[in-house]
């Protein structure tokens, strides 16, 4: 399983769907952290690191891309894969000409959701290789 033992970082203010991606990353063997807010990920993604974040859009105190601006100014970030509900094509190249790792709209398929997640913390870790 390629999500075992790996630490994803979940920014999301919803708790239906953050209790949901909890649950679907956790049974594929991850350990989740659930930041609800841009603040609370500001400070748990310096100190936990991890493999992958999870990031919405629109968090109650800010927004997701301003979050990864700020911290690709300060961290070696690792991929961060965009979640709204609210999405616009220009926002999703602003993010993914920055960098960002993937992009996409709620509601979406869980399971061609976890595989996506799969595929980036591979291509992650085989660029650290």
């Amino acid at each position: 399983m390629l999500l075992e033992g790996r630490v994803i970082g979940l920014v999301e203010d919803d708790p239906v769907m953050g209790e949901s991606l909890v649950q679907g990353l956790s049974l594929e063997g991850s350990r989740v952290e659930w930041w609800k807010s841009v603040d609370e990920a500001k400070r748990g993604i310096g100190i936990v690191r991890p493999d992958l974040v999870i990031c919405d859009m629109r968090l109650p105190d800010g927004r997701g891309d301003q979050l990864f601006f700020d911290l690709a100014h300060k961290l070696a970030l690792p991929p961060f894969f965009f979640i709204t509900a609210f999405g616009d094509i220009d926002q999703a190249v602003a993010v993914m000409r920055a960098g960002a790792a993937d992009y996409t709209t709620k509601p979406f398929d869980l399971v061609s959701f976890i595989d996506r997640a799969k595929a980036l913390i591979q291509r992650g870790a085989s660029v650290q290789n």
